[in-house]
């Protein structure tokens, strides 16, 4: 199976799942992520050539640094404006970024405040780069506290990772589209 015969796969799977539903909120999000893995890998590959550069880059810098390099200012302002334009999407995911606890110890489960200041800080900087990336992080840490049981499977969850699904979907379409383009990398 080709690299985009497994992306359009569970692009797919992600488009059946009813954000309507707690269960298809969290399905989407996750399924989606699996998209974004697969991307935020490939665009690692077009930034890193060098195997040995790319293994220093950390997870979480992939998710995030890597995409905002690989993606122009442009592009990922058009992203975040498709996302506000549905169902102001991207207002409603930062402002639940603000009312959520997302920097969870993922041995403990305990809040780390100054992380948390730090991130809102990020997350109201007039700096488009500074913001677009907190943004990344906020996604990126939803991931780590959903998949590794940090995220109450609870209702109130929907108000989170029902915007959060929709920024992500975005982000994923513009860059999945920008590597397609670069026929050279699958």
């Amino acid at each position: 199976m080709s690299s985009t015969d497994f992306i359009d796969r569970w692009l797919e799977k992600a488009n059946q799942h009813d954000n309507g539903t707690l269960e298809g909120t969290f399905d989407r999000f996750l399924t989606l992520y699996i998209v974004y893995n697969a991307l935020y890998v490939k665009v690692g590959e077009k930034l890193y050539p060098n195997h040995k550069e790319r293994k220093k880059i950390m997870e979480w810098q992939a998710a995030t640094e890597n995409i905002l390099k690989y993606l122009d200012e442009e592009e990922v302002k058009k992203a975040f404006d498709i996302a506000n334009s549905q169902n102001q999407a991207l207002d409603r995911f930062i402002d639940s970024l603000f009312e959520f606890k997302v920097h969870l110890n993922k041995t403990t489960g305990e809040w780390n405040l100054k992380q948390e200041l730090d991130f809102w800080e990020d997350l109201s900087s007039s700096n488009s780069e500074r913001k677009a990336k907190a943004i990344l992080k906020g996604i990126y840490q939803i991931r780590n506290n959903t998949f590794h049981g940090r995220k109450a499977f609870s209702p109130n969850q929907e108000r989170l990772l029902e915007p959060a699904s929709t920024v992500l979907n975005n982000i994923v379409k513009i860059t999945y589209r920008k590597l397609k383009g670069q026929s050279d990398i699958w």
